[in-house]
């Protein structure tokens, strides 16, 4: 009661107020992308959890981010020449890349390679710098040689492993959220309208929920300072920021309606 008091002999001050917390919200959440991962790591330990950590510290060491490159040719088979020289050659650019990107290739030129029953696709192997739950943060170089030898004298090349599969985590995070706001966004505005049967009436609940989702991404990016969150945090975020401010401003608005008619 005293908030809502308040409000009422200061409006100004209050959206004063709100507008510093929307500028500083969107400040903080133009930098959401320093503190978004794709690993999947554990924040409760477990039996199995601390017998990996074990490994790691006695054994193993940290363990790094591997890649399987593919590559496959529709009419040359590896005892082909020109397929052995594909091989050798995209294997020597792959080592080029830079230390933080690849720490080992394998030998793409010996009788070791692992080769299909029809010998059109084989494969490279090849260890990432960066640990598992890391894999993505430096392998675009790799996956940008990779792209560009793609469809060269008739060879395909791809990739799968630890760090490619995180980037196609990404991208799809950020296609969907995309899709989310061309298709999400317009239907609301035209369902708001036809509730209310006025675009300002309806673009307040719209507008309530726009300002929910920047400030809770601004304050997720502070909170992700301690700890990595999940790609897909700006997806729940924009999904239930939308739908729990909406909602919240119906009830508002219909309760105002229903305190003016009584």
């Amino acid at each position: 009661e005293r908030l809502a008091r308040f409000s009422v002999r200061r409006p100004w001050a209050v959206v004063g107020g709100w507008a510093a917390v929307l500028v500083l919200s969107l400040i903080s959440a133009s930098m959401i992308g320093d503190v978004l991962s794709t690993g999947a790591e554990n924040f409760v330990a477990t039996d199995s959890s601390r017998g990996n950590d074990l490994l790691e510290q006695r054994l193993l060491g940290v363990i790094p981010g591997q890649e399987t490159i593919v590559v496959q040719s529709a009419d040359r088979t590896v005892d082909d020449p020109a397929y052995r020289a594909f091989i050798s050659s995209l294997t020597d650019d792959v080592r080029a890349l830079a230390d933080d990107v690849v720490s080992a290739v394998s030998v793409a030129d010996s009788d070791t390679i692992p080769v299909s029953a029809d010998g059109k696709t084989t494969l490279i192997a090849v260890t990432l710098t960066d640990e598992v739950l890391k894999a993505d943060q430096h392998i675009e170089p790799l996956l940008d040689l990779l792209a560009s030898r793609d469809g060269i004298d008739g060879f395909t090349v791809t990739t799968v492993g630890d760090g490619s599969v995180a980037v196609a985590f990404t991208h799809q995070s950020e296609s969907d959220l995309q899709t989310a706001e061309i298709y999400g966004i317009p239907v609301a505005i035209l369902i708001l309208v036809a509730v209310f049967g006025a675009l300002v009436a309806a673009g307040l609940p719209l507008l309530l929920g726009l300002i929910s989702i920047v400030v809770a991404i601004g304050l997720a990016a502070v909170v992700g300072r301690a700890f990595d969150l999940s790609i897909f945090m700006v997806n729940f975020v924009t999904t239930m920021g939308l739908a729990v401010g909406i909602d919240y401003a119906l009830i508002i608005v219909k309760r105002v309606r229903e305190e003016r008619e009584s």
